[in-house]
């Protein structure tokens, strides 16, 4: 796992906005060119966990064939609220990002499922 600062003199990338769209999805609009910093990279070894703040620039690579869960938690509806994405200049990017609603007993269903991959 790496961790960002912005930077105009680092890493040449392109900033997207990324916000919550109508449809309950996302949104990735250009912002422009910009510079990213490494800060630090942490090897994290299995069963290893970690937070971080929202506003934290990160990236997080995964051994092929490795098992990597990523939780996000949306507690509220923040229609305002935008995150910071960088990529490099001339990586595709995907400006629309759906999202699928889940019911609880989906989403205990979902979560039996990687219980049972996690204790495998």
């Amino acid at each position: 796992m790496q961790l960002f600062q912005a930077d105009p003199d680092g890493a040449p990338m392109m900033e997207y906005r990324e916000m919550i769209s109508p449809d309950g999805g996302w949104n990735l609009t250009p912002v422009g060119p910009a510079g990213l910093r490494q800060l630090t990279s942490v090897n994290l070894g299995p069963g290893a966990s970690y937070g971080l703040a929202t506003s934290a620039l990160h990236r997080v690579d995964v051994v092929p064939g490795s098992l990597c869960v990523t939780l996000v938690l949306r507690t509220t509806h923040a229609a305002d609220l935008a995150t910071r994405v960088f990529a490099r200049p001339g990586q595709a990017v995907s400006r629309s990002i759906p999202a699928r609603e889940m019911s609880r007993n989906s989403y205990r269903r979902q979560l039996a499922a990687l219980v049972g991959e996690l204790t495998s």
